[in-house]
């Protein structure tokens, strides 16, 4: 939902402006950020539990209001160490799964018979009874796992990033490789990347991007490659089937005859 908020916002401005290594495109992308992280704190939760549908959540009207009603109390995102795969049969079907236990070790519980370490996503939960993510009975926490599946009518992929909270952010600039500045999806993968931090209001770049400060933000400047988000994506086009790595990870990608 996040990603989508983020790219709902990004429609608004015209990227192809910028460079795609420019502070300007940091600094909007980080500014759009902030609205859809208000709205995902605010209120996503498990959809059975919801007060508005997602529509309504991705509505033009609701994204108006959120932009005037920011609640700019300071969030603190974690990265994370999160396993992606995608998969493509003979057919093009594609399969996309990603699995994390959440925190190192998880909730510290394995179950005996198969040696399983259970996660620790109940740990989302709020005990605020006011919260639209409070923990109830049979409800899901709001978590970072998700993956993006894009169709263009030629071209479909499946794309996975690791990175914990900063998913979101790291899944829009993997988009707008492909679809703003048209890279290539293993230069959409290799470009690099930013995050930001709200509690503290700093941003940080790998290495590549132009420009030595961004208003309203503190800059840190990284090398590269660091482990800012590790992706892979597999596409479909055609009669081709396609598996790309970052240079961040381990990545590899498998064909099977």
């Amino acid at each position: 939902m996040t990603t989508l908020h983020i790219l709902k916002l990004l429609e608004g401005f015209n990227l192809r402006e910028f460079n795609s290594k420019s502070m300007d495109r940091v600094k909007i992308t980080v500014d759009v950020a902030k609205i859809a992280y208000d709205i995902r704190d605010r209120y996503v939760t498990d959809a059975r539990f919801m007060g508005l549908t997602v529509h309504e959540l991705l509505s033009d009207r609701f994204i108006e209001t959120m932009k005037t009603t920011l609640n700019t109390t300071a969030k603190e995102l974690n990265d994370g160490d999160t396993t992606f795969f995608a998969v493509a049969d003979g057919d093009g079907w594609i399969v996309s799964a990603i699995q994390s236990i959440f925190h190192n070790f998880g909730s510290y519980i394995t179950e005996p018979n198969f040696n399983i370490t259970l996660n620790s996503r109940a740990s989302s939960f709020y005990l605020d009874v006011n919260h639209v993510n409070r923990l109830e009975p049979r409800k899901k926490p709001l978590h970072t796992l998700s993956a993006i599946l894009m169709d263009n009518g030629e071209s479909r992929m499946a794309i996975g990033i690791s990175g914990g909270h900063y998913r979101p952010l790291f899944h829009s600039q993997v988009t707008t490789n492909i679809v703003d500045y048209e890279l290539h999806p293993q230069e959409a993968i290799e470009h690099p990347r930013f995050q930001w931090n709200p509690n503290t209001a700093l941003v940080e770049c790998e290495e590549g991007y132009i420009g030595n400060a961004i208003a309203g933000y503190k800059l840190k400047k990284l090398g590269y490659p660091t482990r800012m988000g590790v992706a892979a994506i597999v596409e479909v086009k055609g009669g081709l089937k396609a598996g790309y790595t970052d240079i961040r990870g381990d990545g590899l990608p498998i064909g099977v005859i």
